[in-house]
């Protein structure tokens, strides 16, 4: 397994909220040398097309999460492919063209809870970490997700969304050997 990393490109507050929700895991959001990557761990050999593909998919789910955490939250995109230099050490980037401006204020801070004893209490998993985990183990989750992140949020989307919970759903008491009524 490598890590890999993918530039992403989107609003900074948007995307500095994602890296806050995702710190941990094997999908990561990073900021470095003040550009903010989506870090993945990948297996080796596969090709740019696969690895792009995989991380627009893992991403398309970490952006859903968001917007059911942040109705207001802009999701970013993958810019491109990044790789570290060999030789020199710095990041290279394979770069796809996009052009967006859109102006917003925002702050959020991270809470440190103390013990009485003084003590800091260890971090809890954000809601995005939890809800990405719950994701990688529920197919259904997954397709809801992918279709929230994916249509306007308008009534036909939002419908869409719904028919996805409930095609879940019914594969759900399929497998489970309840009958459904309709």
């Amino acid at each position: 397994m490598i890590e890999q990393l993918f530039m992403l490109n989107g609003e900074s507050w948007d995307l500095e909220e994602m890296a806050h929700i995702f710190q941990e895991g094997a999908a990561t959001v990073r900021k470095i040398e003040d550009r903010f990557y989506l870090q993945l761990v990948m297996e080796p050999g596969e090709s740019d097309q696969e690895m792009l593909a995989e991380a627009e998919k893992t991403f398309n789910r970490m952006n859903a999460i968001c917007l059911v955490q942040d109705e207001r939250f802009r999701p970013p995109k993958i810019n491109g492919i990044t790789r570290r230099d060999p030789v020199t050490g710095k990041l290279g980037t394979i770069v796809y063209l996009q052009a967006h401006a859109v102006v917003r204020v925002g702050a959020h801070g991270t809470l440190t809870v103390l013990r009485a004893d003084g003590t800091v209490c260890p971090r809890e998993p954000t809601f995005g970490e939890k809800a990405f985990k719950i994701a990688l183990t529920n197919e259904a989750l997954r397709e809801a997700l992918r279709t929230y992140a994916t249509v306007e949020h308008d009534w036909r989307g939002l419908y869409l969304v719904l028919e996805t919970i409930q095609k879940g759903q019914r594969q759900d008491t399929q497998l489970l050997g309840y009958e459904t009524r309709n």
